[in-house]
């Protein structure tokens, strides 16, 4: 794709070997090329490859009660009341940025990122755009919309990495994330008519989505004080080899504090239970958020 000269006046032979270190890049004469670890490594911490491939509401699992005009079970309302959620429809989304570090794997250098993301309050709906790497020379967007999850990495914003797009396994995992974020979404708590809620206990929640032919569901614990403090998952895809395994994921929120009229964790971890142990692959702290 492009000559060793133009690899030199674009300063791609400089940073060769960061992106070998923190990525696993493969480079050639004609340009860099995504070895076959690449998906795998990249999988490690968004969760999926693509081209692979109503939980009964109440107190108790299966018993219907309770529900207030909006289909909710009074611990659900009760809980975006504690985040500050509010009933104006006129809200569509919240804009936030982000920085923090990823991990690709146990063994691998930690890689510091900045992003911004959108959440729709209406519909199991993100978009996460990342910079990364050397100098921020990589650029991720992550995305799910109408159903469809969409990857691409992307070099100095024009030398596409890797472009992952559909599969059902690669769309349950977007929809997962969707519901897991709730924290940082309130609104959409009773904004958005297609989650599923299912009261576990008082401390325990389940909530679902679906998109087309994909359904997602994660379990929220709450806190001392009532908010989300942990999300978790047994069945999450992961990536492995050529295919998908669902695996157990797990997340934590921590340091809530009110902004903007919302309770809002500013510091989120999320991480894969492999052998036994959970290995963290991503942890951020929130720089800005705001509701519109």
């Amino acid at each position: 794709m492009f000559s060793t000269s133009m690899q030199k006046l674009l300063g791609l032979e400089a940073i060769r070997a960061p992106l070998q270190q923190v990525f696993g890049l493969q480079t050639t004469q004609d340009g860099l090329l995504p070895p076959p670890a690449w998906r795998g490594r990249l999988h490690g911490v968004l969760g999926f490859r693509a081209g692979a491939e109503r939980s009964a509401l109440g107190a108790n699992d299966g018993e219907m009660k309770g529900m207030d005009a909006n289909g909710l079970p009074p611990q659900v309302r009760d809980l975006a009341r504690r985040l500050g959620a509010t009933d104006d429809a006129n809200l569509s989304m919240v804009t936030l940025t982000q920085r923090g570090v990823m991990h690709c794997g146990p063994m691998a250098r930690e890689m510091q990122f900045r992003s911004k993301q959108t959440i729709d309050l209406w519909r199991p709906d993100f978009e996460w755009r990342a910079s990364t790497g050397p100098l921020g020379c990589i650029s991720i967007h992550d995305a799910i919309r109408g159903g469809e999850a969409d990857l691409t990495v992307r070099a100095f914003g024009f030398l596409r990495i890797a472009s992952l797009r559909g599969g059902d396994a690669a769309a349950k995992g977007e929809v997962m994330r969707y519901v897991a974020e709730l924290a940082w979404a309130p609104d959409a708590i009773l904004r958005n008519s297609t989650l599923t809620w299912t009261v576990v206990d008082a401390r325990t929640l389940r909530v679902g989505a679906r998109q087309g032919r994909t359904y997602g569901e994660v379990e929220l614990q709450l806190d001392e004080d009532g908010r989300i403090g942990r999300v978790s998952a047994e069945d999450r895809p992961r990536q492995e080899g050529a295919g998908f395994v669902e695996r157990p994921w797990r997340g934590r929120f921590f340091d809530y504090r009110e902004h903007q009229g919302r309770w809002l964790p500013f510091g989120g971890e999320v991480g894969w239970v492999l052998d036994g142990r959970t290995s963290l692959v991503w942890r951020g702290t929130l720089l800005n958020w705001r509701v519109v």
